[in-house]
């Protein structure tokens, strides 16, 4: 106590000095800044002040806390700790929040390790410290007291203190979770305070704690430590040792994807709670089943086993941004017997003290956790694991498309983007080729080569677009080709140093640096195998290309009779385009050379950001007078536009269709979109991390992912890592945005399709993006009795997860919105969104000309993808996502509705049955249209 005490006089001796010289250089300075300054208005600094009322150690003792006097002359938030000489563990700190000039007693509650020590005979000197802010500059302010000692307790001898507990722990990890050492993830344990974000946090990860591969190489990028919190889709990853067997996870009725219903029992074992209102959030759970399990995309190959399998979660709708959010797992059991916690967490839980100071700083940190699960009425006896996260701000997810959004139109001479009005120049076009589809023979004969029934002409060009990545230049290398191309595959966004919103490249020169984005036209017939072109005053659309593709997609319209309606345009959907494939993505995943590298992961959303830029400009030059319809390929031979878009409501002349990649893109696209309004998106989804492993089209790349990161809980923290970048190259970070024009544009209206089974775009992400945009799903929905390939009976061997038919509810709090209230013109009924789905039907033989097998099962509840088109087993069967988007039936939804046709039910009052079902003439103009027949040949059907 001696040495101690000395030590803090000198302290204060040296601070009441610094202080004396800080104030007479601020006079100093206030005297030299004369006049300059005394007609400015002073601004009153914050004072707070502190008063000790406990009395003695008898007072201290009885009440467990020592109280406190806060006075305060404005609204400010104090934080409060006290201590005994140099030890802070003996009371817990409390932030108290004063609205005005106020007054107050606090109560600093004793810990048990506290209240142990301060029982002891003699005097106690409490120091009480408070910290607040006084204008732009943080301040202290303290106050000490010799509390006179309680004579009783100096009658008798105290045995000394038990040594406590010093459990091993690793620096940097946190230790409630020992599985990994960024277990349990996402969470707040690997953050810091900033200010400067609206979260109050920022990222913190370092290189050396994240995921390894084989190689050793860290998946760490600087890009996370941009973020201020967490994804609003993320995977949330621990383990529960004991937990790897479907009938444990049967046993202990956790929440699955198709009971998501449960996840307000009472008694749910697994549960996520908004600490905004201490209320449980929509979620389902599953294993990770890839350890232990044959791999029948890798030979049947068998990685790890049962034991290593993890514990997924999954939010059924995004979480709210910037908001935190506290994970609780309570009452699990293994084999009967209840689950343990980890040695930390069970010191935590019961506030057992340790000599671990990693442990007890951990502690001040729990004390939230365990506020938020007591406020959420679970009893804090029956945790084996709770830990909280935050989901990063709306600005910080958005605030880098919406920069370059912004910039480039201002460019074109277009500041107001939610006037809805088309204003500036167009955009530089140049146009590279124009080709005039042959005609078919007849309607019977099926088109070859360079035929099209329904396409009159394909033209082709480049939009100049400004460059937002850091190619061409010495930022990006990766090798000597691409290095000079500007925006290469690979490249990262380009930011000013210390900023973290992206600014157009410039060269060598200081010129700004633009990009050519290619696009594709496909200008319509005037009818089916007409020679002709079609007629002026036709509308326009934007496709999106599904994955790997590019383009050139958009001339796939020219098949189908719903291409007959509109002028249609679209351009790569660069991150994610066939161009980055080779160039950046096997890079990455190093399929080539049985490696994989995901530090590489953060040029692909970076790159897909740009990409919506491309999409945008390409819009405005369908949407300007001056654009494309300028151009003689768009004109008849009096000079005439085939299309026309009003200049002072675009959004009524000009739609987005996109499929599959291009629906998942076209979600966050529409989002920042100032000249559509309405979008039709076919199979999309949201939150990649979650459809990757069951998607067959990530069949051929995740083997070699996982033979990387051999780990698991490791490998499923790096999926969860990886959706903290993505979010921005997807609808994520969007999402909340789409339909009311936040983000600086018009409101806007949307169709989504599911395709019942789909083996590429898993239907829990469908789901997810419609509940999370509020959309309705038109009723009816399948089939009666097709919901039954999801009961018990389809799983004899016990290998899956759901547990009740009677729990099935796939499209749980979808409200559902009947076919009478669809054949409207003019839009969607009384809605902004809404979902159709189709189903291609239970597993059977094709007919002639037909595949050999047609329908599906539903989709599994586990994370390994269904093996298309190779048996009836459960997760077999023809995969319904490229036939159920490209039916006719299904275009008869989706393009009369985003040109401006209204909402029309081309299958009455049934499910759309894309086997059976005939088109309807384009474009369709009447609220209750007739069908008539169908082409024999030429559009996609049964995925031919």
């Amino acid at each position: 106590m001696g040495l101690e005490s000395s030590a803090w006089r000198v302290v204060n001796r040296h601070r009441a000095l610094v202080f004396i010289l800080i104030s007479l250089v601020a006079l100093v300075g206030a005297s030299a800044l004369g006049t300059a300054t005394s007609g400015a208005k002073k601004r009153g600094k914050t004072k707070v002040s502190l008063t000790i009322v406990t009395k003695n150690q008898a007072a201290l003792l009885k009440q467990n806390s020592l109280v406190v006097k806060v006075r305060t002359n404005r609204r400010t938030r104090v934080r409060l700790s006290a201590a005994r000489g140099n030890h802070f563990r003996f009371f817990r700190t409390k932030t108290v929040k004063f609205g005005r000039k106020a007054s107050r007693g606090v109560g600093l509650r004793l810990t048990t390790l506290g209240r142990k020590k301060l029982k002891a005979c003699g005097t106690q000197k409490i120091r009480v410290r408070g910290k607040y802010r006084r204008g732009s500059r943080k301040a202290k302010t303290f106050r000490t007291k010799k509390l006179a000692r309680k004579a009783s307790l100096c009658k008798k001898v105290t045995p000394p203190d038990p040594p406590l507990p010093d459990p091993s722990t690793k620096v940097g990890c946190d230790p409630v979770d020992p599985a990994a050492c960024i277990a349990p993830f996402p969470n707040d344990y690997f953050t810091k305070a900033d200010p400067d974000t609206d979260t109050g946090i920022r990222l913190d990860l370092e290189p050396d704690l994240v995921p390894k591969n084989t190689d050793g190489k860290s998946a760490f990028s600087d890009a996370y430590n941009r973020n201020d919190g967490f994804s609003p889709n993320s995977l949330i990853v621990t383990k529960v040792s004991g937990l790897d067997t479907p009938a444990e996870f049967r046993a202990n009725g956790i929440v699955s994807q198709l009971n998501i219903g449960s996840y307000a029992d009472p008694d749910q074992r697994v549960v996520l709670i908004d600490t905004t209102n201490n209320q449980r959030v929509p979620i389902w759970a599953e294993l990770d089943m890839v350890p232990g399990t044959p791999n029948p995309h890798d030979g049947n190959s068998v990685q790890g086993t049962a034991a290593d399998r993890t514990l997924l979660i999954h939010p059924a709708q995004s979480l709210d941004y910037g908001r935190r959010y506290v994970v609780a797992l309570r009452n699990l059991t293994v084999g009967g017997n209840p689950v343990a916690p980890s040695e930390v967490f069970g010191y935590l839980r019961d506030d057992e003290a340790t000599a671990n100071q990693q442990v007890e700083e951990r502690r001040t940190q729990m004390a939230d956790v365990f506020a938020a699960t007591t406020a959420a009425g679970i009893d804090r006896s029956t945790l084996s694991n709770a830990w909280e996260f935050t989901v990063a701000s709306e600005r910080n997810l958005t605030e880098r498309a919406v920069t370059m959004r912004d910039d480039a139109y201002e460019q074109l001479g277009d500041n107001n983007l939610k006037d809805g009005i088309v204003q500036g120049n167009s955009p530089d076009i140049t146009i590279t080729n124009s080709f005039d589809y042959p005609t078919c023979i007849d309607q019977n004969t099926a088109c070859t080569g360079s035929q099209r029934r329904y396409g009159y002409r394909r033209v082709r060009g480049t939009i100049t677009v400004p460059c937002y990545m850091n190619a061409p230049g010495a930022d990006y290398n990766p090798d000597a080709v691409a290095a000079e191309i500007p925006c290469s595959s690979g490249s990262r966004l380009n930011y000013d140093p210390g900023t973290d919103l992206p600014t157009q490249k410039t060269d060598s020169n200081g010129s700004p640096v633009t990009w050519e984005a290619p696009f594709t036209c496909v200008i319509p017939r005037s009818a089916e195998n007409a020679p002709g072109p079609p007629p002026t005053g036709l509308k326009a659309l934007i496709f999106g290309h599904g994955l790997l593709g590019s383009n050139t997609g958009t001339e796939d319209l020219a098949k189908y009779p719903a291409g007959l309606g509109q002028v249609s345009c679209g351009t790569d959907w660069i991150g994610l385009s066939s161009s980055d494939l080779t160039q950046h993505l096997l890079k990455m995943i190093n399929v080539l050379f049985g490696g994989s590298d995901l530090s590489l992961f953060a040029a692909l959303p970076d790159r897909t950001q740009q990409g919506y830029v491309n999409t945008l400009y390409l819009a405005r030059a369908l949407a300007h007078e001056d654009g494309l319809a300028g151009f003689a390929e768009f004109q008849d031979v009096g000079g005439n536009p085939f299309f026309s878009v009003d200049q002072n409501s675009p959004g009524d002349d000009l739609g987005y269709y996109g499929v599959s990649l291009g629906g998942i893109n076209g979600g966050a696209s529409t989002a920042l979109a100032p000249d559509w309004t309405r979008a039709a998106l076919a199979v999309p989804g949201i939150g990649f991390s979650t459809l990757l492993t069951r998607s067959t089209q990530f069949n051929r790349f995740l083997p070699t992912v996982y033979k990387a990161y051999p780990n698991p809980i490791e490998r499923s923290i790096g999926m969860a890592l990886i959706q903290t970048l993505w979010d921005r190259g997807e609808p994520s970070a969007y999402s909340k945005s789409i339909l009311n024009g936040g983000l600086g544009t018009p409101p806007h209206q949307m169709v989504l399709h599911e395709s019942f089974g789909d083996h590429q775009v898993v239907n829990t992400q469908t789901e997810t993006l419609a509940r999370t945009i509020g959309s309705t799903i038109k009723a009816p929905i399948l089939t009666p009795g097709r919901i039954n390939d999801l009961s018990p009976i389809a799983d004899p061997a016990g290998k899956y997860l759901f547990t009740e038919a009677a729990d099935v509810d796939p499209y749980w709090n979808i409200p559902v919105a009947q076919s009478n209230q669809f054949n409207q013109p003019g839009g969607l009924p009384d809605v902004n969104s809404t979902m159709v789905v189709t189903d291609t039907g239970p597993v059977r033989s094709g007919g002639v000309g037909e595949p050999p097998i047609l329908g599906t099962m539903a989709n599994p509840d586990w994370n390994i993808a269904p093996v298309s088109g190779v048996g009836a087993d459960f997760n077999d069967g023809y995969d319904p996502h490229q036939p159920g988007a490209t039916s006719p039936a299904l275009q008869q939804v989706l393009v009369p509705f985003e040109t401006g046709q209204g909402f029309i039910d081309s299958c009455g009052n049934g499910a759309p049955d894309i086997y059976v079902q005939q088109p309807f003439p384009v474009p369709t103009t009447s609220p209750n249209p007739v069908p008539c027949p169908a082409p024999a040949v030429d559009y996609i059907r049964n995925g031919k």
